[in-house]
């Protein structure tokens, strides 16, 4: 985690992200940032309000909407920053978060403790009623709106498919003065008294901290993501923290371990079960994660996705195997290509009981799984004196890796389940 951006920021409330650029929004003196993503440097003042401090944002049509809390307006910017139209109603009432699916804007109204629906097509405006100082808005990309509420810190959950509303969908006790919250498969939830931002599983609404149990912030506002970046706004002293997000290499759930046992599904595995290793006879599971993943139904080789690897292609699979980007297959020799690439990646080849490791994203053979949505994933490490070491073991007759203790306690961010 390093403090990323620490100058020109006046209160940072809340950001997204659109193309290489991060927009904030400065509460103080109601002015948009725009920073370059990949060149800290490149840091200049998108927009300002013309009065009034600004809050929550989105983006809308080649618009940044900005919400105008003390003028109660919204404020839709061109992306060249220099024009801007209105939206103004008497439903306003310190607009905070703002959301937008399909053609409908979401807002927070903090003291009306409602959510306006505006269409942003015919103007048409309905109200969401119940809330307790509703702040921030974040969607899952299918169903469900989650809305964070000042007045009795918890989250709400609306169902978009009628509307309907579990109020106190979830309360974390011990934590103080929620504020944004963002879903990425998990829905990240900040605390800006108590410092931290927690993570949840909306399945079972387990909850980890992120990135670590142990993490702190500085006031933190609001968390945005891109593909390999976090990015955290800290109200209080004006900056925003970068965590860079792991890619564990894993295994999908339904995936077969070779045990003492024969072949074990990875989910019915426990610390002390005995693994076959290349080299190493039987050795016992010591820890065991799991997380989640989300996957398109693109085509992109990356490492943050699933891929199928078929029998077809891999004559000593017993039955087809889905593994992450960057969960590795033990080779004897690499082709040029992806040795290459490995190069690139390490500056080494990783070796594993002699093998060589393969990202599966590298492997040509490995397609990209097929299958969009959210789905868990699991590894194990294995007895080892090496702290920083793994083994080579089987997974439906496929010799891939396990994982390093180090790997999975200190690295992965996944859920330790043994």
């Amino acid at each position: 985690m390093t403090s990323w951006v620490t100058t020109g920021l006046n209160g940072p409330v809340a950001s997204l992200i659109n193309g290489n650029y991060i927009y904030i929004s400065n509460y103080y003196n109601g002015s948009i940032s725009k920073i370059n993503l990949y060149n800290v440097n490149d840091n200049t003042v998108f927009a300002t309000l013309p009065s009034g401090t600004s809050e929550g944002l989105a983006f809308y049509d080649n618009q940044i909407c900005v919400a105008g809390t003390s003028s109660n307006t919204i404020y839709l910017y061109e992306l060249s920053g220099t024009s801007y139209a209105q939206i103004t109603s008497p439903n306003l009432n310190r607009p905070y978060g703002l959301l937008i699916i399909d053609n409908t804007l979401y807002v927070a109204n903090f003291s009306s403790g409602n959510i306006l629906q505006i269409n942003l097509l015919n103007g048409n405006e309905s109200i969401l009623s119940g809330f307790s100082n509703p702040y921030g808005l974040t969607y899952d990309g299918s169903q469900y709106i989650y809305v964070s509420n000042r007045g009795n810190q918890s989250v709400s959950r609306i169902d978009t498919t009628d509307n309907s509303i579990i109020y106190n969908w979830l309360t974390i006790p011990g934590l103080n003065n929620i504020c944004g919250l963002t879903f990425n498969t998990y829905l990240y939830v900040t605390y800006y008294t108590s410092g931290v931002v927690a993570k949840v599983n909306v399945t079972d609404k387990s909850i980890s901290y992120f990135p670590t149990q142990s993490s702190t912030f500085n006031s933190p506002d609001y968390i945005v993501f891109d593909s390999t970046y976090a990015y955290i706004c800290n109200f209080s002293n004006s900056t925003i923290d970068k965590v860079q997000l792991t890619k564990p290499p894993c295994f999908k759930e339904g995936s077969k371990i070779l045990t003492d046992k024969g072949y074990k599904l990875i989910e019915d595995l426990r610390k002390g079960d005995l693994v076959k290793t290349l080299k190493h006879d039987y050795l016992p599971i010591v820890l065991i994660g799991k997380s989640l993943i989300y996957n398109s139904e693109d085509e992109n080789r990356i490492k943050n996705r699933l891929y199928n690897l078929s029998k077809d292609k891999y004559p000593e699979l017993t039955e087809d195997l889905v593994l992450t980007g960057c969960h590795s297959i033990l080779m004897d020799i690499l082709t040029k290509e992806q040795e290459d690439a490995t190069l690139a990646n390490y500056g080494a080849y990783p070796i594993t009981d002699g093998k060589v490791r393969l990202e599966t994203y590298l492997d040509n053979k490995a397609v990209p799984y097929p299958l969009k949505g959210t789905f868990t994933i699991y590894h194990l490490a294995l007895e080892n004196e090496n702290y920083f070491s793994n083994y080579g073991i089987w997974a439906n007759g496929l010799l891939v890796e396990s994982c390093s203790k180090r790997y999975l306690t200190e690295l992965s961010g996944m859920e330790l389940i043994e």
